[in-house]
């Protein structure tokens, strides 16, 4: 019963174990790297394969399935907790922008063509990173705890999903993909910037520090504040523009 119950606590309970999380490189956090490493290339080669009308009318279930992933966080970290944790709550991080932009895509709305930049040129490296570097995962929870279940599906999700974008694309990218994708990404940087202004709790899109053990740590060290917040912006331009270039060099040639 234990085991069980431990799976909802939220780390402001005084019965939560900090000494129980996975960590980060550790046997525990390796091994479940590998595998869903292993399934996420069966689940990339599979959906390549589909018909394009099966595979959008597919994204279709994998967006309901996010959003209800989504939801069911929010509510947790508000339900579990003895109060009330905006840093906790709302989606305000990478992989927020993922659920709350692929939809658009999914749905085949009026503005599926200004989300693709983000999907093809954000959304896997971003995925594979926190897969990697599990800093709000295993790196705060155990193995067996909703947030760490809940974090490691959208994360991979979002890899998979970005790596058919990036790798199955049907047309080049373009301008227009590198603009649209940091106007997706410096919205959700502005929003956070503000909410972080007002409520010096809240470090969303981690702008505001950077999480312990993560490389991030040496730019707050070197720049301090604001130089690490710009550099976070920086970073993500640099990737933008690299992912369009490896893959205006060598994916759309192949």
């Amino acid at each position: 019963m234990d085991r069980v119950l431990s799976f909802w606590i939220h780390p402001s309970n005084p019965n939560f174990n900090p000494l129980n999380v996975g960590g980060i490189f550790t046997p525990t956090h390796l091994i479940l790297t590998g595998l869903i490493t292993i399934f996420g290339v069966f689940f990339y080669r599979w959906l390549i394969r589909l018909p394009d009308q099966t595979r959008t009318q597919f994204f279709r279930y994998i967006a309901y399935f996010l959003i209800g992933l989504e939801l069911l966080r929010m509510g947790w970290n508000i339900l579990a907790s003895d109060g009330w944790y905006a840093k906790d709550v709302w989606p305000l991080y990478t992989c927020g922008i993922f659920v709350m932009v692929f939809p658009f895509y999914a749905f085949q709305t009026r503005y599926q063509r200004h989300v693709e930049g983000f999907l093809g040129l954000g959304a896997m490296l971003a995925g594979i990173l926190f897969l990697l570097l599990p800093s709000t995962g295993l790196a705060m929870f155990p193995l067996w705890h909703i947030n760490t279940v809940i974090s490691t599906i959208m994360h991979w999700t979002m890899a998979v999903i970005g790596a058919v974008f990036f790798f199955h694309r049907k047309h080049p990218f373009t301008a227009f993909d590198i603009l649209t994708a940091f106007s997706v990404v410096g919205f959700f940087v502005l929003v956070s910037w503000l909410y972080n202004s007002f409520d010096p709790n809240t470090n969303f899109f981690f702008l505001a520090y950077p999480l312990v053990g993560t490389p991030l740590a040496l730019l707050y060290d070197w720049f301090g504040q604001p130089g690490y917040a710009i550099s976070i912006v920086v970073l993500h331009l640099i990737e933008g523009f690299a992912m369009y270039f490896i893959h205006r060099q060598w994916i759309q040639q192949a």
